[in-house]
């Protein structure tokens, strides 16, 4: 009757077959086995791990408050040191260290008042959604903070976890990377510049690939003083792959940096913003029109409508109209929630305003402010991003608030005034459109006051004065912005609203070629005491403002002077005298000493376009994809090597078992060896050979002998059996590598890892624990 130590197969409750009960006697001996890794080698990847999060949460620099950033180091640094310091870092510990550091700390650096469950809720719940529908830079809330520290922190879970057991690279530089993938895209459209995390976090890769590669385990020599194989674990592969790819790293980053010019955000073109996508626009109640409460606030006596203390006296804008269909003015402003930070849209140049306005009279929901502010406190507000207009943040009244704005305005000079030429781009084209039922007469004066060689803002100036010289404000004329208003009031009565110069004037630009808009807002006031001001309805002023390259909107205020007409009201223009100085300087200079600069006409109707969003939308799409894929790809490897790491874990017993299963499935890979899972040892060992060749039989005859002995000699199966079996397949893995074409190469690379894992699962199921011989049989 056979021994049944010669019948078990590789599939079946009985999974391994080996050749007559002596066949271990055959083995070679345990190589030596590796040294375990210094405490100091296994100390870098892991520290390099909570680096790469670190620097990967810098990301979030331009799109969060500075504040926010506090978070940062401690949910990259405590996941470390759990690391190191627990025994088992599990998924339960690090959400039982996430709760317990994360609450806390964004309780403590946040701003306003937050619960506990408001700020778990808001983080976990509302991040992502008001990272995409907030202004930037974000409010530095508890629940932001706490978005921030979740991200970080389990970038850095995963990353030191992968480190600590030593994971390949992939695994270790993914987590950080796509935190700084999100902080990237969130925040490109931010104002200012933010730290240089992508140079760090490459920089910081190449130091994890090196550390990576200098810390690999060697394995011993053979026992015939051979090296091992090429490619096989502790020959020094590990290493040299890892300087390989270091030195690949750097191409990529250099690459990358010599390729930023050609991105869609570089340059001057427009960024690609994420929130284009998703828009959640802050909701005001139905008001009144601003410009239509203009006319009627200059007609009734004066009534306070707020208080501002500053040193600095200035207008105060209130709302702004960018378009104009020939019947009336309308806003395309749309509002978003902003922090204490404001989008900064000022030009490069300007001084800075800091102001303390109290609400008490003024029932909008709109908030006066000096164009233009750059940030807020004491009040939620929301803004415009591209006018930096403000709303109370739940669009109701703004009666009864108090809050302190920073401006920043443009220091206009003449020579930057002379030398200014009208501001162009797609985002221009609305204030550039004319009605064609717009009065011939504003035409045809604009063209004949417009000399030829004349400055841009010299134009403007002579489109000013002709304004101030032959009409007059009068707060009882007719009021109305239609086409017929304005005939009437330019052509017949020679007297109008505010809104009606303002209206002609920016008519008058816009058919220069020259952007224009009206605002709606007030002048500094009257003094009340020591840098305070109270503003009342007889302040009211409507303006028009030019958009020039460099300077940003600059107002200009057509309003006639006050003169004694019965007709005629004493209001101010809202002119400072140093505004008023300096258009004089402009106008008197002579044409020729002015910078010469064409006007662009608008662009016919349908044929503006956003080629930056466009392209914006392209590399969108292009990373998405790009993102599934390497997803894909790094699932299937997160699955090969979470295969081999079961099948190494476990006592050597499972460890012997463990290799070969590992060496058939690297056989399978060579032409003509399918189907071994339902081969005897000896048989697997024949096709092998006849694969392979003749240098492969010490390595088959070695790992077939130990699984025999493993399964069934009396003595049990040591540490350095198990290191031997798995040196073995190594070699036979090394082999196997050498002998495969590319476009198996490529097929095991794109094997779904569904598949890699029903294929390990189908290796057929193990005898869990050695089968007892009897040694007298």
């Amino acid at each position: 009757m056979r021994d049944p130590r010669n019948a078990f197969t590789t599939s079946g409750p009985n999974a391994f077959t080996a050749s007559g009960p002596n066949a271990a006697s055959n083995v070679p001996g345990p190589e030596a086995a590796s040294p375990a890794r210094s405490r100091v080698g296994g100390l870098i990847p892991v520290v390099a791990a909570a680096v790469l999060a670190a620097v990967g949460g810098l990301a979030f620099t331009p799109l969060a408050d500075v504040r926010a950033l506090a978070v940062v180091p401690f949910a990259a640094v405590i996941p470390a040191l759990l690391a190191l310091a627990v025994r088992r870092w599990t998924l339960p510990v690090a959400v039982a260290g996430w709760f317990a550091a994360g609450v806390p700390l964004a309780l403590a650096f946040g701003t306003g008042p937050a619960s506990v469950p408001d700020t778990i809720r808001g983080g976990l719940v509302d991040g992502f959604r008001t990272a995409l529908t907030s202004a930037l830079p974000l409010p530095a809330t508890p629940a932001v903070l706490f978005w921030i520290f979740t991200l970080v922190w389990w970038a850095a879970y995963w990353a030191t976890r992968a480190a600590r057991v030593g994971g390949t690279p992939g695994l270790v530089l993914l987590p950080p990377g796509l935190v700084l993938l999100t902080g990237t895209a969130f925040g490109i459209a931010a104002p200012g510049r933010g730290l240089p995390a992508a140079p760090l976090f490459a920089g910081t890769a190449v130091v994890v690939l090196a550390a990576r590669g200098c810390t690999a385990p060697r394995r011993a020599p053979a026992r015939d003083g051979t090296a091992p194989p090429r490619g096989a674990v502790g020959s020094g592969a590990a290493a040299r792959r890892g300087a390989a790819t270091a030195v690949t790293s750097v191409i990529v980053v250099c690459g990358a940096v010599v390729a930023a010019g050609r991105l869609p955000y570089a340059g001057e073109r427009p960024a690609f913003d994420p929130r284009a996508l998703v828009h959640q626009p802050v909701r005001t109640e139905r008001q009144i029109s601003p410009l239509a409460l203009a006319a009627l606030w200059a007609a009734e006596p004066p009534r306070p409508l707020f208080r501002v203390d500053t040193g600095t006296p200035v207008n105060q804008r209130l709302a702004v109209f960018d378009g104009y269909d020939g019947r009336d003015w309308s806003s395309s402003a749309s509002y978003t929630r902003a922090g204490t930070r404001l989008p900064d849209g000022a030009p490069v140049s300007g001084r800075t305003l800091r102001e303390t306005v109290t609400v008490g009279g003024l029932e909008l929901a709109w908030l006066p402010a000096p164009d233009r502010p750059v940030g807020v406190t004491g009040a939620l507000v929301g803004v415009d991003r591209a006018t930096g207009v403000l709303v109370t943040a739940d669009g109701r009244s703004a009666d009864g608030l108090r809050y302190t704005v920073t401006s920043r305005t443009p220091s206009l000079s003449v020579a930057r005034a002379a030398g200014a030429a009208p501001a162009s781009g797609p985002d221009l084209a609305a204030d550039l459109r004319v009605p064609p039922d717009v009065p011939l007469s504003i035409v045809r004066d604009a063209d004949r006051l417009s000399p030829p060689g004349a400055a841009p803002y010299q134009r403007l100036l002579a489109l000013q004065e002709h304004l101030r010289s032959r009409y007059r404000y009068d707060v009882r004329a007719a009021p109305g912005r239609t086409a017929g208003h304005l005939h009437f009031f330019y052509d017949k009565s020679h007297r109008g609203t505010a809104d009606q110069f303002a209206t002609v004037f920016a008519l008058m630009a816009r058919h220069l070629g020259i952007p224009a808009r009206i605002a709606v807002g007030f002048a500094p006031g009257h003094a009340t005491g020591p840098d305070r001001y109270e503003v009342t309805t007889g302040d009211v002023v409507v303006w028009p403002e030019v958009a020039l390259r460099g300077l940003g909107w600059v107002p200009f205020y057509p309003l006639p002077r006050p003169s004694a007409g019965a007709a005629t009201v004493g209001r101010s223009v809202g002119e400072s005298p140093e505004r008023a100085a300096l258009d004089r300087a402009v106008a008197a200079a002579p044409a020729r000493h002015l910078a010469p600069t064409g006007t662009a006409r608008p662009s016919p109707a349908g044929k503006t376009g956003s080629p930056g969003r466009t392209a914006g939308y392209a590399w969108a799409v292009t990373a998405v994809l790009v993102v599934i894929g390497i997803g894909y790809l790094t699932a299937g490897r997160i699955v090969r090597v979470s295969v081999r790491r079961r099948r190494r874990s476990g006592g050597p017993y499972e460890q012997v078992v463990g290799a070969w299963q590992e060496a058939t499935e690297q056989l399978a890979r060579l032409p003509g060896m399918a189907g071994l899972t339902a081969l005897t040892t000896d048989e697997v060992t024949e096709r092998a050979i006849r694969s392979l060749g003749r240098e492969a039989t010490a390595e088959l005859a070695g790992l077939a002998g130990r699984l025999s002995a493993a399964v069934f000699s009396p003595r049990p199966p040591d540490a350095a059996d198990a290191a031997a079996a798995w040196l073995a397949a190594a070699r036979l893995r090394a082999m196997a590598e050498g002998r495969i074409g590319h476009r198996q190469r490529l097929r095991d690379f794109t094997r779904p890892p569904w598949t890699v894992w029903r294929s390990a699962r189908r290796r057929g199921p193990l005898p869990t624990a050695r089968i007892p011989v009897d040694e007298e049989a």
